[in-house]
């Protein structure tokens, strides 16, 4: 597939084409002269279309739809992917290009047809930066061409400015060039092309303003293309400025063009900074979380709403004919697991400091040392991230600890003293069959 990229030439415009065209309206005649054609229908297509789709209960079934990554993108669809500018949506779409093309290795997205042949056009750098945004993705990642292969096709805006923008006239009436969409089903069916991206959407319209109309025909006509060749369609959209939206951009119709794209779109997956509540959750400093990014599908007909892919911006060295060059790129990144459960793994040394010291139970109490502020030490020390509070809870609910009444050393009053419970994991081990013992595992869910 790598020769491709030298063949994307314009087809003239005044050729025939197989495609649809589209007037000023927006309306499709599919290339199809009407005069004469009673009702604007060809002669027998009624009946033929009556007698092949009259619907008859299976089984046998349709066949499922074809998933070709994880659930973010599907043959016959379109998926969109909004982000602010910034984001890093160019360095995670070489992100994707390259997981794709090696079956998951980045990210271990399932790819139930295997290695994918994927076309990645980006509309505003030109090939060279394309190349170093892969490379940089590739080195950082340690992908290598064992993994990807020759199959992924990548191609700048210098390689476009031979053809013609996807649409032309103007904002009032819009019209595609269906030899741009030609050139482009050319060169897909050559290349066998299983994915196409296209980085970002708005770069396709030339001189044409960017309205929701100009969206709308771009992504039918592109909806049109995945059906008509079969394949998984991803383009990048921009979203509007957060003034007036919904907050961190993480809505569908946050996207520009509002609604146009969200309804278009099989899946739109909208990708953010983390916020401050997760960065909390996660217990990330400030500088952990600036580099990472959450992209999550907001909505989809094609697999489940709220799947996530976590990256995590980086940097790597490339060399060229004049040395060392910094490039950035992105790598998966799993958020920590938060234990709010009773967890055996701080038990150990919990339980030692119950024995010997006076812990105050009360997750309220003003003195310490406090049992959630105990665990919360112990946690940090074993490079553990836990909610504290919730943690404390669990024992209790389990009846790891207990809370009893007793005056602390040197007090007139009594308080309220965390202590070993009845619920003690230690003596629940030590009373299992050695089977089950094993099975216990390191967790346990109040």
């Amino acid at each position: 597939m790598s020769d491709i990229n030298e063949n994307f030439e314009p087809v003239p415009d005044d050729e025939p084409t197989k495609g649809p065209q589209v007037n000023g309206t927006g309306q499709q005649n599919n290339g199809q002269s009407h005069q004469g054609d009673a009702g604007g229908q060809r002669e027998g297509w009624t009946e033929a279309l009556i007698a092949e789709r009259t619907f008859t209960i299976g089984p046998p079934f349709p066949k499922r739809r074809q998933l070709v990554y994880g659930n973010f993108a599907a043959r016959k669809r379109v998926t969109v992917i909004g982000g602010t500018s910034g984001i890093g949506k160019t360095a995670m779409i070489s992100a994707l290009s390259a997981d794709m093309a090696s079956a998951g290795a980045l990210t271990k997205t399932p790819c139930p047809e295997g290695p994918l042949n994927v076309i990645s056009i980006n509309t505003e750098d030109d090939t060279e930066e394309v190349d170093r945004s892969l490379n940089a993705t590739c080195v950082g990642n340690d992908i290598t061409k064992a993994h990807i292969g020759d199959r992924i096709v990548a191609i700048g805006r210098d390689k476009l400015l031979t053809a013609p923008m996807a649409v032309a006239g103007s904002e009032r009436a819009p019209t595609l060039n269906t030899s741009f969409f030609k050139s482009l089903s050319d060169l897909i069916e050559k290349s066998g092309a299983d994915v196409l991206i296209i980085d970002p959407i708005a770069g396709l319209t030339g001189a044409v303003e960017f309205t929701p109309g100009v969206m709308n025909l771009l992504l039918r006509a592109f909806i049109d293309m995945a059906i008509r060749q079969n394949i998984a369609i991803i383009v990048v959209a921009h979203t509007r400025k957060k003034q007036g939206i919904s907050s961190n951009n993480d809505d569908a119709e946050d996207l520009s063009g509002g609604k146009t794209q969200q309804n278009a779109a099989r899946c739109v997956i909208m990708a953010r900074p983390i916020t401050e509540k997760e960065a909390t959750a996660f217990r990330l400093d400030k500088d952990e979380m600036r580099k990472l990014v959450r992209a999550t599908v907001r909505k989809t007909n094609i697999g489940i709403e709220g799947a996530t892919l976590w990256w995590e911006k980086k940097t790597t060295m490339l060399t060229d004919d004049d040395g060392e060059y910094e490039m950035n790129y992105v790598s998966p990144w799993s958020p920590p697991f938060v234990s709010e459960n009773a967890d055996t793994r701080i038990w150990p040394e919990l339980k030692s400091r119950l024995q010997s010291d006076f812990i105050y139970g009360s997750l309220r109490s003003k003195t310490e040392p406090r049992l959630d502020k105990l665990i919360q030490e112990i946690a940090d020390t074993a490079g553990l991230a836990m909610d504290a509070k919730k943690v404390a809870e669990a024992m209790i609910k389990s009846k790891w600890i207990e809370i009893e009444d007793h005056k602390p050393e040197g007090k007139k009053s009594p308080a309220k003293r965390a202590v070993v419970g009845s619920g003690d994991p230690d003596h629940q081990t030590q009373n299992q069959p050695d089977d089950e013992a094993a099975d216990h595992g390191q967790e346990f869910t109040a």
